[in-house]
C-alpha cells in the first residue's frame, strides 16, 4: 500500500500487516523459491533509515572514501530508437529516495539498497543468477542486487525513468520515459566497460605521487586507469590530456600538478559472465607549500597584560624566558579563548593572528630592535601562542620595532618550510621617571606661591598632583590647562591652613605609568 508503505499478508478473510516500510510507498514485489519477499520503496522516509552496504558497487549512493567499480555482464538491446549510451551522471537528480528489502516468510526484514537521489520503481528476482534486478529513477539506472546485499550497475540509459521490468521466455524487457524507451536485456553482456570519476579536490595546486588499487581479477580480465588535472572545478579544455594507461597498482601519476584530478577506469573481460571489480581506489598527492600569511600584529597599550587562567597561581600568558623571575617553568598550551586582560608595571604585550593556506601547524619567533640600530635581536623562538609579554624594565627606554617570523616547519621537512613576517608599528619603551625642573615656591602669609617644570624623556605627563597633609591629593593643571606634552610649566597656589604641615609633595605621573615625587619644605 501508498502512504503508509505497508505489506499486508491475507490468509482467508483475515489480514495482517506483514511489514511496515521507512517509506512512503510500496511500488513492487516479487518472491524467490523459498518464499522470500523482495519489494521497492520510495518516497520521503518517515523514520531514519541506515545506509546499505555493498561490496561490489559501481556506483556509491553514500558519500564514501573507497570507490567500487564493477561491470556486469548485461547490455540492453533498444527497440525503436539509438543505442542507449551511458548518460554522464553528474545530472543533478530531483529530491527522490527509496530502498530496497528483503522480507522472510516470517516476517524478519533487512534492506538490501539504498539511495537518498535514486527511486526504484519495479523489480524482478533473476531465478538463473539468485539475484534482484530493478530499475531506478531519475538517472535512468538498471541495477542488481544479490542476497548479501552486494550490487553493481547493469546500465545507465538516456531515460530519466526507467520505470517497468517484465520477464517472458527467460528474457527481461525494459520501459523507459523521458524520452520513451523500450529494451531487452543481454545475456551474452558486455566484455568491457568503463567508468569516470567525480572530480577531486586536493584543496590547493598539488603533486601527484602514486596510484593504487585493490581489485577482483577473473582469470583473463584487466583493469586500467588513466588520470587527468586541472586548476578548474570541472574539466574544460584548459585541463591536461588523459594519460597513457596505469596497467598495474602502484604506479607515478603521470598527470601535471593541479588542484583538481580525475580518474578513467576501464576493465575489460574474456567472459560474459565473470567481470572485474575495482574495490578500492587511493591517491596519494602533497599540496604544494604556501607561505603562512601573519594578517593582523598589534601591540598593546603600556603595562597591558593577558593572564593565563590560573592553576594555583596567575602567569602572565606568553612572559619571555628572560622576564620570567619565578621557577622559570616553560609555558605549555595554546592560546586561551577569552584570556583575562590586567595590568603589569612595565610590561609590554605583543598579540597576532596568522594563517596557513595547507592548514599546517605554525610556530613563531619574535624580533627586536632599536630605531637606531639594524640588527634584529631574537627574544622568543618556537612559540606557539599568537602572544608575547615581555618587561621592558630589561631594555633601555627608546623606540622599537617588533617583527614576528611565522614557520610552517612543524608540519614539513626541513628546507621545504616556508616563512613570512610581520613587523610592528613603532612602539616607545619609556621607565624613566617625570621629574621637576626650575622649583620655586614663595610663601605669602597664609598661601604658598609654586611654579615648577614637569618633563619626561620619552612619553607626555598625564596628571600632576600636589599634597599638604594632613588634606588630602589635590590635582593641579598646567599653565595651559592641558597635559599633552612631555614638558609643562605649572604655577600655582596653595592655601595653608592652621595646622598644615610644612612639607609639598608633588607626584608625576607619564602616560606609561611611571610615577616620580618631589619633596619641598618650606
Amino acid at each position: 500500500s501508498g502512504g503508509r508503505g505497508l505489506v499486508y499478508k491475507i490468509s482467508g478473510s483475515k489480514s495482517s500487516v506483514l511489514f511496515e516500510s521507512p517509506y512512503e510507498e510500496i511500488r513492487a514485489i516479487d518472491l524467490d523459491a523459498q518464499g522470500n519477499i523482495y519489494l521497492t520503496t520510495s518516497g520521503q522516509p518517515s523514520k531514519p533509515v541506515a545506509a546499505a552496504t555493498s561490496s561490489a558497487a559501481s556506483v556509491q549512493t553514500k558519500s564514501e572514501t573507497d570507490v567500487s567499480i564493477v561491470v556486469s555482464a548485461s547490455q540492453i538491446e533498444v527497440a525503436g530508437s539509438e543505442t542507449g549510451s551511458s548518460r554522464a551522471s553528474d545530472t543533478k537528480a530531483g529530491q527522490v529516495s527509496g530502498a530496497i528489502f528483503q522480507v522472510r516468510p516470517e516476517g524478519l526484514s533487512r534492506k538490501l539498497w539504498s539511495s537518498s537521489d535514486e527511486m526504484p520503481f519495479s523489480l524482478i528476482f533473476d531465478k538463473s543468477r539468485e539475484r534482484i534486478i530493478f530499475a531506478t529513477g531519475n538517472q535512468g539506472r538498471l541495477y542488481a542486487v544479490n542476497k548479501n546485499g552486494e550490487y553493481e550497475l547493469l546500465t545507465q540509459e538516456i531515460p530519466e525513468q526507467l520505470y517497468a521490468l517484465y520477464e517472458l521466455n527467460g528474457q527481461f524487457y525494459l520501459l523507459g520515459n523521458n524520452p520513451a524507451f523500450f529494451g531487452r536485456l543481454l545475456p551474452e553482456g558486455n566484455f568491457s566497460g568503463s567508468y569516470l570519476s567525480s572530480v577531486l579536490e586536493a584543496g590547493g595546486v598539488s603533486v601527484w605521487g602514486r596510484i593504487s588499487w585493490e581489485a577482483d581479477l577473473p582469470a583473463g580480465s584487466t583493469v586500467q586507469i588513466q588520470s587527468r588535472s586541472g586548476n578548474t572545478g570541472e574539466p574544460d579544455e584548459t585541463w591536461s590530456d588523459w594519460s597513457p594507461p596505469y596497467a598495474r597498482p602502484d604506479e607515478k601519476i603521470l598527470s601535471p600538478a593541479g588542484r583538481y584530478l580525475q580518474l578513467k577506469v576501464s576493465l575489460k573481460a574474456q567472459s560474459g559472465q565473470k567481470f572485474p571489480a575495482v574495490q578500492r581506489l587511493l591517491v596519494f598527492y602533497q599540496q604544494l607549500n604556501l607561505e603562512p600569511v601573519i594578517d593582523r600584529l598589534e601591540v598593546l597599550p603600556a603595562n597591558q597584560v593577558y593572564l593565563k587562567p590560573p592553576d594555583q597561581e596567575e602567569v602572565i600568558l606568553g612572559l619571555d624566558r628572560a622576564s620570567n623571575e619565578g621557577t622559570g617553568k616553560k609555558e605549555e598550551g595554546s592560546f586561551f579563548i577569552n584570556p583575562k586582560k590586567t595590568e603589569r608595571q612595565g610590561f609590554r604585550t605583543v598579540t597576532w593572528e596568522a594563517t596557513d593556506g595547507n592548514g599546517d601547524r605554525l610556530n613563531f619567533k619574535v624580533y627586536i630592535r632599536s630605531d637606531k640600530d639594524q640588527n634584529w635581536r631574537l627574544m622568543a623562538e618556537e612559540l606557539t601562542d599568537k602572544v608575547l609579554s615581555f618587561d621592558t624594565r630589561n631594555y633601555p627606554d627608546g623606540t622599537y620595532l617588533i617583527k614576528v617570523e611565522a614557520s610552517d616547519l612543524p608540519a614539513n621537512p626541513p628546507g621545504t618550510d616556508r616563512k613570512a613576517e610581520k613587523i610592528s608599528r613603532p612602539l616607545v619603551i619609556d621607565n624613566s621617571l617625570p621629574e621637576v625642573k626650575n622649583f620655586t615656591a614663595v610663601k605669602s602669609g597664609a598661601g604658598l606661591e609654586v611654579s615648577f617644570l614637569a618633563e619626561d624623556k620619552y612619553s607626555y605627563l598625564e596628571e600632576v598632583k600636589c599634597l599638604i597633609r594632613p588634606d588630602d591629593w589635590q590635582l593641579v593643571f598646567p599653565v595651559d590647562g592641558l597635559c599633552d606634552s612631555t614638558s609643562e610649566n605649572f604655577k600655582f597656589s596653595l592655601n595653608l591652613k592652621t595646622g598644615s604641615d610644612n612639607l609639598l609633595v608633588i607626584r608625576l605621573k607619564d602616560s606609561f605609568g611611571n610615577i616620580g615625587v618631589y619633596q619641598y619644605s618650606f
